[in-house]
């Protein structure tokens, strides 16, 4: 199993609707999780995008995360 992290701002810069778009034409049984780190502005549309798309069960949402410890964890 493989995983895809983004750390960062969930802003139009970050370009995170492409990503979910390359996950949802994976076959489900080769597709990665996608680790999602951040808060921001397109959280809620992307959301609404994952599940449209039926990739919502390939991300996990942690929110905004500063403690390194934590991110080191999620990064391994």
């Amino acid at each position: 199993d493989y995983a895809i992290l983004f750390i960062g701002r969930l802003t139009p810069k970050a370009q995170l609707p492409l990503a979910l778009e390359a996950l949802a034409i994976m076959p489900p049984c080769r597709r990665p999780m996608f680790e999602i780190v951040g808060i921001g502005e397109e959280r809620e549309r992307l959301a609404r995008q994952a599940r449209t798309l039926g990739v919502e069960d390939s991300i996990t949402w942690h929110g905004a995360i500063t403690d390194e410890a934590r991110i080191a964890e999620i990064a391994n």
